[in-house]
């Protein structure tokens, strides 16, 4: 079966954590504990202590600190400068990418990844797909290097990307999916 993610994707999928990996029958997947023997940690701190054990540290020293950076974002959203009386600590990291290096905060997150070409190239990969309506496949990789011009000539602007997506050939002319759909005789 042909693949969307393509090979563009695939080492910033694995640097943002879209991998599964097996977890150890021994590791202790419940929620960290915000106490622990009575001192108080902050979000970050409890994940921290949790991935101490260098079975667990390994992995998740690759993917866990792009997350720190939106610690001054609770767990619906609302921005926080202080996580359990202490002030939060959002520097994070970003590894194994076009655009590795430190950063503080969502935004300087959020500004770094807009000047990825592996996150561009992603972006034009999967709603390619998705008007599609299914996989993309090698016949369509002229039609996604052409979206990809045009999203990079706009400057990232996505409502640029959908209009060129929609005036394609490959859109205009796609199969549509069988339906299940009763007709009216069927219908009860």
């Amino acid at each position: 079966m042909p693949s969307r993610r393509c090979g563009r994707c695939t080492s910033l999928s694995v640097s943002f954590a879209r991998i599964r990996l097996p977890v150890l029958a021994t590791a202790d997947t419940s929620e960290p504990k915000s106490k622990a023997g009575g001192e108080v940690l902050t979000n970050r701190q409890a994940f921290e202590k949790r991935i101490e054990p260098p079975i667990c540290f390994g992995c998740h020293s690759q993917f866990d600190t792009i997350g720190y950076g939106l610690e001054n974002y609770n767990g619906i959203g609302a921005f926080r400068t202080t996580d359990n009386g202490q002030p939060v600590d959002a520097r994070g990291t970003i590894k194994g990418t076009d655009v590795d290096g430190p950063f503080v905060g969502g935004i300087e997150l959020s500004t770094m990844l807009a000047g990825s070409q592996q996150v561009n190239d992603c972006v034009v990969n999967n709603w390619h797909a998705f008007a599609l309506g299914r996989e993309l496949e090698k016949a369509d990789a002229c039609e996604t290097e052409r979206l990809r011009g045009i999203f990079e000539a706009s400057g990232g602007d996505v409502r640029a990307l959908l209009v060129g997506i929609v005036n394609s050939p490959t859109f205009v002319l796609r199969a549509l999916p069988e339906t299940n759909a009763l007709t009216e005789e069927e219908q009860p």
